[in-house]
């Protein structure tokens, strides 16, 4: 098992979601969804849902979500994330600059004691120079994965 799983639960990014199905971490993903250590926010929903080309791709990829485990965004999120944002624009200028679905998915992370799973660097910013607290992990080294 590679360190990114390592039996932990998990929130599940769109970096991550996106990239589930590759064959070197295929075996791992699949595992980890049987176990029940894989969370969903209603930001992942929304991000995957909107790539969906027709009706029949939304009800598969709607499916296809409901393997992972549901959480849900509080107003307390929202706060924490708006949080960690001026934290990071104190930090230099421009720093808070990342998508504002990352922000919350790390707040929903933080609030639930989980771990984040992504192939995405804005994560590592969050965790290191915000109040949140979670563990960035990547699902796979940095550049080994389309």
């Amino acid at each position: 098992m590679s360190p990114a799983f390592a039996g932990r639960d998990l929130l599940v990014d769109n970096s991550a979601f996106q990239r589930g199905g590759q064959k070197a971490i295929r075996a791992e993903w699949l595992s980890a969804l049987e176990q029940g250590r894989l969370f969903r926010s209603p930001i992942l929903e929304f991000e995957v849902l909107y790539s969906a080309r027709n009706a029949r791709e939304y009800g598969e990829l709607r499916e296809e979500l409901q393997a992972l485990r549901p959480l849900e965004l509080s107003s307390g999120d929202i706060d924490a994330a708006l949080t960690a944002q001026a934290e990071l624009a104190q930090h230099a200028p421009g720093f808070q600059r990342i998508p504002h679905q990352d922000h919350l998915v790390a707040a929903i992370a933080s609030a639930h004691g989980l771990g984040v799973l992504h192939y995405d660097a804005d994560f590592d910013r969050l965790s290191v120079h915000s109040s949140l607290r979670f563990h960035s992990i990547w699902m796979a080294p940095s550049g080994t994965l389309a």
